[in-house]
């Protein structure tokens, strides 16, 4: 079951994650940069509200329109349970493991080693990163800039459907709007790496959750995690803004 469900998650990221670069995106191309964020927080919230809102309104479907049997997309869904990676955890030395840890920890490796391999070894991605650097030369060195940035977003769009099944095998429940927080937190870890460094990306997810385990631990409970994640970005973004892996960017006349 889990394959189909990677998939099948995939399969939908990647349709919206396409549609949002052509529809939202690609006509702020040559925008000022506070145009795409301010596009990016919108669409965000339309798509956890139309998914809070869908299913059960008269305006957008028909009042009986369920040919799939949802449930109500106002409550929390139940994430199904695979035995494989939701049983009993593994105990070594006293310590107990949780499956969905080690799932977790497995597909970060293999989406890491497979990532850094399509952007530094294929020819696709260093596409990727020439548009990333400076799209109008590469335009003029052959690259399509838009087929490219739309690859961009499929790729994204991957890694956050696995993201999302790994979050939902962990918690064991799905809401609308299960990936704002952890969106922010992705964030925190991209500048706490380095942002544009898949390595420091990694790192900083890691260190980040070190930190957070840590302060549930000793430093006022789970309700205090997310207060301490956001205390290191602050004094991240203060201290070394170029993120632990990051390397200082010198502007010249």
């Amino acid at each position: 079951m889990l394959p189909i469900i990677i998939l099948c998650g995939m399969a939908a990221s990647v349709t919206v994650a396409l549609l949002m670069e052509r529809l939202a995106y690609r006509p702020l191309r040559h925008a000022p940069r506070l145009a795409p964020l301010i596009t990016a927080i919108g669409v965000s919230v339309a798509l956890q509200e139309y998914t809070r809102l869908g299913y059960n309104d008269p305006l957008l479907f028909a009042a009986d329109w369920n040919p799939l049997g949802l449930p109500d997309a106002k409550s929390s869904v139940p994430f199904p349970g695979i035995e494989v990676v939701t049983g009993q955890p593994f105990v070594i030395g006293g310590v107990q493991i949780g499956r969905p840890s080690l799932f977790i920890i497995g597909m970060l490796l293999i989406c890491g080693v497979g990532l850094w391999l399509f952007i530094n070894k294929t020819k696709q991605g260093r596409a990727m990163l020439a548009v990333s650097q400076d799209p109008d030369t590469a335009r003029l060195m052959g690259v399509n800039v838009d087929r490219t940035i739309a690859i961009a977003f499929a790729i994204g769009a991957l890694l956050a459907a696995i993201a999302g099944v790994a979050q939902g095998l962990q918690t064991r429940t799905i809401t609308f709007n299960m990936g704002f927080m952890a969106g922010l937190k992705a964030f925190t870890a991209a500048v706490l790496g380095g942002i544009g460094n898949i390595q420091g990306a990694m790192a900083g997810g890691v260190v980040l959750g070190v930190i957070e385990a840590m302060a549930t631990q000793y430093l006022g409970g789970a309700t205090w995690a997310n207060v301490w994640a956001f205390i290191l970005l602050i004094i991240v973004l203060v201290f070394r803004p170029q993120g632990l892996l990051g390397a200082k960017v010198v502007d010249r006349a």
